[in-house]
């Protein structure tokens, strides 16, 4: 549905821009739908009409961007709208920059302000359209990116490649809430290669990253790198099993 809902405000705009016979008339329209989506995402009861309503503001919610992006924000804070809410985000940013340069929004800042307001689905969500522009982005991704919860195997992946976990493990020393937080990554990521795979054996620096980690959790006193362990010897049983089965 996302997909089809985006796909169809585009053409809604586009359709838009080519009708319109000046800016001031287009500008206008779009103010018209604005109004008729932000009655629908104060009235309506049906979540997937309040999805499409996300994504139409996105779409026409320019002229009045400020009130439109405090809007989306506020609604990207319910799991269910996480998504549809940052793709609204990038469409208005991207109409925003060309009719107010002076007032860009800050698409990634929106973005990580997000993932870190969210949990559940919405963080996966989130963490899949942050980009890792800066150092306390990807140590965030670390640290806190997963949550040590089933869901973490649909993103570990995306912690582990945009936090530069590799590189990190390289360091000498890692402090306690940074070790914690990877040890919640390699988790997921053993858990998804158990469960769905793109995990572990889907991330380039697979083996070496899980050497590495151990190196600096093994001098641990609390155990910590023990459900990592489980987990991997889980994962090798899996892997012979179905390899076995494969000769047969």
């Amino acid at each position: 549905m996302v997909s089809i809902v985006d796909e169809l405000s585009e053409i809604m705009f586009n359709t838009l821009m080519i009708s319109a016979d000046d800016p001031n008339e287009w500008v206008e329209i779009a103010n018209k739908w604005t109004l008729s989506t932000q009655g629908l995402l104060q009235e309506s009861e049906d979540i997937d009409i309040v999805k499409i309503s996300i994504i139409l503001l996105g779409a026409f919610g320019f002229d009045d961007y400020e009130y439109s992006k405090r809007r989306l924000i506020n609604m990207s804070l319910y799991g269910g709208f996480t998504l549809y809410s940052i793709l609204a985000l990038s469409r208005l940013a991207n109409t925003s920059s060309i009719l107010n340069p002076e007032q860009p929004i800050q698409l990634n800042d929106l973005v990580f302000s997000i993932a870190k307001s969210v949990d559940g689905w919405g963080r996966v969500h989130a963490v899949e359209h942050l980009e890792p522009t800066d150092d306390e982005i990807k140590r965030w991704l670390l640290e806190h990116g997963c949550e040590g919860g089933v869901l973490d195997m649909y993103i570990a992946l995306n912690c582990a490649v945009k936090g530069d976990l590799f590189s990190v493990l390289k360091q000498k020393t890692l402090d306690e809430n940074l070790l914690k937080g990877i040890t919640r990554v390699f988790e997921g990521l053993l858990y998804a290669d158990i469960n769905i795979g793109g995990g572990i054996n889907a991330y380039e620096h697979g083996k070496e990253a899980l050497s590495l980690y151990m190196q600096h959790a093994k001098s641990r006193p609390d155990h910590l790198s023990d459900r990592v362990t489980d987990l991997l010897l889980a994962l090798t049983a899996k892997e012979m099993l179905e390899y076995k089965q494969g000769e047969e």
